[in-house]
């Protein structure tokens, strides 16, 4: 028997019978009023005119949330495509095509940008919250955004002089055996009392991972290796004036085989693939640089963030995914420079304002190398590489306007410009013989949008609170970076969105139940997808980036929170989504394709997450919590369907005020599921990525 799990079983039968001792909690029945800076000014979430999920530090050690594809598990209407490479996040049914550069979800640290759909998975280092926005937010941050954004804020230093450590010992359930760890430490204080502070914060992960490669028996091939690090320098001069510098980076080198074919002759066993390439593998790496001043004047307030970001990706891929010749490798590169500056209100009762400038310098580079491996080496097929470089300016407002004790109405605008310079040249076409040898493509872009937003509350009683709200979003046009053949298939254009909503956030029993709840409709033209070329005879993978013509999604959140009792916290989440495809046909080689009436790719029909923690006030603690994704199309064809399934997730301790002792198990019941799928060139055989089994572990925390 594994022992994590039998100390699991032994643990769990100590506190099934152990009493409940309710005059030794010291979790106070009422809830904490809950702070966002969603629209850049710090605000109680129940006061915000849009759908948002908090995750605080304490929820994310709570239900050892580790990951962002761990959190957005717990969040309705919320997907993370995860293939070990990209993790795209889908808001509210709306995802992006395949091999997208950029997801339609914005995602943000500390106030800076992650462009890239790679970026979006981290591993979580010193967070002091998590804020999930749902619904377009390009008023304030732009493009890219369509969907919503996430928005992480890590822990800053202040006098409070503190630290922590971190252990996690971890073994999945799988003929791998897989075992894990991963340790972090964290400290931060004063250096000189009320004025210059400091933290720093460090972390390194290894993993054999839980995939077995059957065609030589390597049980490496979904191997991890993480490093992270982040410090912070805050000097106050003055009660006004608050400067920060924070530098960070991360490391990572993981194995690469991650999809097995699902059906087919090929097929092969949960948790195993079939690839016998060596070499597989990925390899990124990132640092940040990030400078925020703000300044507390008489009436407004003054916040400027400059930030220098650089990315580097490179990875190896299997193709034919059953011990065959061909394998491809692709690299990303992406640096970007960004300033903000903005002004806001003090405190008012009748109006708040916000305004600001925001301006930024991206070069992208990429490269796709198709090759088949021959008795003398490698055969290279197809090798376009790429430069994009990208510079935009945008200027940006929105107020609130109080015009009675029980309205306010909110309403911004942002002028956005976007200049884009794209340049891909392929030397080697082997892979498409009906091509010239050598083929060069390069074609300027220029985009300038109004992105409005208005929103109207009506707060008739001190605890509920009700909106009705609408937002435009949308995603940038770009370039068709690796299957390119023709001059007229080079570019795509932007997708554009409007968000309709209306919702209610309440709370009752002296604060100690919040019941938030809203409905929402989605409004999707040219959307962009990725189409197989009809030109490409003979050729299985060939797709090109069109424009398609309208979709829509619709559907429902509601969020429960409540401490019914002394020492117990419980939580519950839902999503109702409906997507449908409008209008959406092309050219083939065999006719008309036609979408119309179809669902979205990686959009579940619903969501769900529930879950209690009950601290028993002795210092033992137990919880539980059950996530469930409805059943979801891979393709726009839906042809590729996962079926629903649910997650049931332990955790039991001991907790004291210095250390944590925990005992989890992630999918108790070794639920097999999906978060990537993909047709086979063609074929209508299945490759997937399968998600974590299950996975016993033990945290040890230890603070001081």
């Amino acid at each position: 028997m594994n022992p994590l799990l039998f100390c699991l079983s032994c643990l769990g039968l100590i506190l099934a019978w152990t009493p409940p001792i309710y005059a030794g909690s010291n979790r106070n029945l009422t809830l904490d009023p809950l702070t966002v800076t969603a629209q850049k000014r710090e605000e109680n979430i129940q006061d915000v005119p849009m759908t948002i999920d908090l995750f605080t530090r304490m929820k994310l050690e709570d239900y050892e949330l580790k990951t962002m594809s761990d959190v957005t598990l717990q969040s309705a209407n919320l997907f993370m495509k995860t293939n070990a490479a990209e993790s795209p996040i889908i808001i509210r049914g709306i995802s992006s095509f395949k091999s997208a550069i950029f997801s339609p979800a914005g995602f943000y640290v500390d106030g800076v940008s992650s462009p890239l759909s790679y970026m979006t998975n981290p591993d979580l280092l010193n967070i002091q919250r998590i804020e999930i926005l749902k619904g377009p937010q390009g008023t304030l941050y732009g493009r890219n955004t369509l969907s919503g954004l996430i928005n992480l804020v890590t822990l800053p230093p202040d006098n409070q002089f503190q630290g922590q450590v971190n252990l996690d010992i971890y073994s999945y359930d799988s003929d791998n055996d897989g075992v894990g760890y991963k340790a972090g430490t964290s400290v931060s204080g004063p250096i000189v009392q009320d004025r210059l502070f400091m933290g720093v914060a460090f972390q390194g992960l290894t993993s054999d991972g839980f995939r077995t490669d059957l065609a030589d028996n390597d049980r490496r091939t979904s191997r991890e290796r993480h490093m992270d690090g982040r410090g912070t320098l805050r000097f106050t001069p003055s009660d006004a004036l608050d400067i920060s510098f924070t530098a960070g980076g991360s490391d990572q080198d993981d194995g690469f085989g991650v999809y097995r074919l699902v059906n087919g002759p090929n097929a092969t066993p949960s948790h195993t693939i079939n690839s016998g390439d060596p070499g597989l593998g990925r390899k990124q790496s990132s640092d940040v640089q990030n400078l925020k001043i703000k300044y507390q004047g008489t009436s407004w307030d003054l916040t400027a963030i400059t930030s220098r970001q650089a990315y580097d990706i490179n990875f190896t891929s299997d193709m034919d995914f059953n011990g065959g010749p061909l394998y491809s490798g692709f690299a990303f590169d992406d640096t970007q420079w960004s300033q903000e500056i903005r002004f806001s209100s003090r405190t008012n009762d009748r109006l708040t304002w916000l305004a600001g400038l925001y301006g930024f310098i991206e070069e992208t580079g990429t490269g796709l190398d198709i090759r088949a491996r021959i008795p003398s080496g490698s055969a290279r097929l197809w090798q376009p590489l790429g430069d994009i470089d990208m510079k935009g300016y945008a200027l940006f407002s929105q107020a609130t306007w109080n015009f009675t004790p029980a309205f306010d109405l909110t309403a911004g605008l942002r002028l956005d410009h976007q200049e884009l310079a794209g340049q891909v040249v392929n030397n080697e076409t082997g892979m498409m013989p009906f091509l010239p040898p050598s083929q060069s493509f390069a074609q300027d872009l220029s985009y300038n949008e109004f992105l409005p937003k208005l929103a109207l509350g009506y707060t008739p009683t001190s605890w509920a609170k009700l909106y009705v709200s609408a937002a435009k979003g949308y995603q940038v046009g770009g370039y068709n970076y690796s299957m390119v053949m023709s001059e007229d298939t080079f570019t795509y254009g932007p997708e554009y969105a409007w968000n309709y909503e209306t919702g209610i956030k309440t709370s009752f029993l002296d604060n100690r139940l919040r019941i938030n709840a809203s409905l929402f409709y989605v409004d999707i033209r040219d959307k962009q997808i990725d189409v197989n070329n009809p030109d490409a005879v003979g050729v299985p993978m060939a797709p090109d980036i069109n424009n398609a013509g309208q979709v829509h999604t619709c559907g429902g959140e509601l969020s429960i929170q409540a401490d019914p009792l002394p020492g117990l916290s419980t939580f519950v989440n839902l999503g109702i989504l409906k997507t449908e495809i409008d209008q959406w046909s092309y050219a083939s080689k065999t006719g008309t394709i036609d979408y119309e009436g179809n669902k979205l790719p990686y959009a579940p029909e619903y969501t769900f997450s529930l879950g209690s923690t009950y601290r028993l006030g002795n210092g033992l603690f137990m919880g539980g919590d059950i996530t469930g994704t409805g059943s979801f199309y891979g393709d726009p064809a839906n042809r590729m369907k996962q079926k629903a399934f649910e997650l049931v997730n332990l955790r039991i301790g001991y907790e004291t005020e210095s250390f944590d002792l925990i005992f989890w198990c992630k999918n108790i019941f070794n639920q097999t599921y999906f978060t990537a799928l993909d047709e086979m060139m063609g074929s209508g055989i299945l490759k997937a990525v399968e998600g974590d089994p299950r996975t016993l572990g033990i945290t040890f925390r230890y603070r001081f």
